[in-house]
């Protein structure tokens, strides 16, 4: 988060792609390893001197799902079924992930947040009300910011997990497709 704050950088939309890639992959090898990775949020996502970005403070995994259903994370960034009962699986992560994305490309704000209503937002997210669109997505072509609403944040953010993108392997490929988009047209989008 200091990164994002400093007055001194400002991130590109093919930079931010690449972080939430490079988390999304970091999940996927986690899970790969039988570690469940339940707290998803940007706090706990670091740059590594090499330029990738990696999933740090570990306390709250657990090896295995035993079914085990516990509430933890910033609610903030918990999928609607983890907030509520404390049900995780990959569908939680890819909604986590893409909360991510929101709240970086909504100028560091969770939706519906307007600066003193943190309790009223937090519920009109989890009662699954649609997110509006992300402050910065007003500036990009307008192709791109329907095809990042409609494919990421009302795909990867639905409220119930069956309406979901259901792998991050899923995920990787649109935020590829996204990637090849901006590459292919030399669109270079900072915010």
């Amino acid at each position: 988060v200091d990164l994002f704050c400093s007055h001194y950088y400002r991130p590109t939309l093919n930079g931010v792609l690449k972080m939430i890639t490079d988390i999304a992959l970091g999940w996927l090898e986690c899970q790969q390893k039988g570690i469940l990775y339940r707290d998803i949020h940007i706090c706990n996502i670091y740059k590594a001197n090499d330029g990738r970005y990696k999933l740090g403070d570990f306390g709250s995994c657990i090896y295995e799902d035993r079914g085990l259903r516990e509430r933890v994370g910033n609610p903030w960034f918990m999928s609607p079924e983890t907030y509520i009962s404390g049900q995780f699986d990959e569908r939680s992560a890819v909604y986590s992930i893409t909360v991510v994305l929101y709240f970086i490309l909504n100028g560091l704000r969770p939706p519906f947040f307007n600066g003193n209503n943190e309790e009223e937002a937090l519920q009109r997210k989890m009662n699954g009300e649609s997110l509006p669109e992300p402050t910065f997505l007003h500036s990009f072509p307008k192709d791109l910011a329907k095809v990042m609403m409609l494919e990421l944040f009302e795909k990867g953010c639905a409220f119930y997990p069956s309406n979901r993108i259901q792998t991050c392997k899923e995920l990787l490929h649109i935020i590829d497709v996204l990637r090849s988009t901006l590459k292919s047209q030399r669109i270079e989008l900072r915010f």
